[in-house]
């Protein structure tokens, strides 16, 4: 995704297009390795499946704002501390540190610390 495009409808697209397709493919596989009686691949499949689901619950609760931790906090908007209320908007002028908090917040990022310093 290009920072530049970043907002409600973008955050969407990953939950919706892609967690959705993944999980069809891993419970299609899931029922193959069933068919062929291979629980521990079918178990595997599974949990993988289940990661999938937390993910896309987290990118949920980024986009409703109902937790502090996962709503966006601008320190010059005097947002540090209650942080901004409703669903997540990001504001691109904020910069990406502002903006990818929630993610980082939520554990949604490849690496495991983006931003060291808030």
């Amino acid at each position: 995704m290009l920072y530049h495009r970043l907002n409600r409808t973008t955050l969407q697209s990953p939950r919706t297009r892609y967690a959705g397709k993944l999980i069809e493919q891993l419970r299609e596989q899931q029922q193959r390795a069933r068919e062929r009686a291979d629980e521990a691949t079918a178990h595997q499949l599974q949990l993988q499946v289940e990661d999938v689901e937390e993910s896309r619950a987290r990118i949920v609760v980024i986009e409703r704002g109902d937790e502090l931790r996962y709503r966006i906090r601008c320190r010059w908007k005097d947002q540090a501390e209650s942080g901004r209320p409703g669903p997540y908007v990001p504001d691109l002028d904020d910069g990406v540190k502002v903006n990818i908090r929630p993610f980082q917040e939520a554990g949604l990022l490849a690496v495991k610390q983006v931003i060291k310093k808030w």
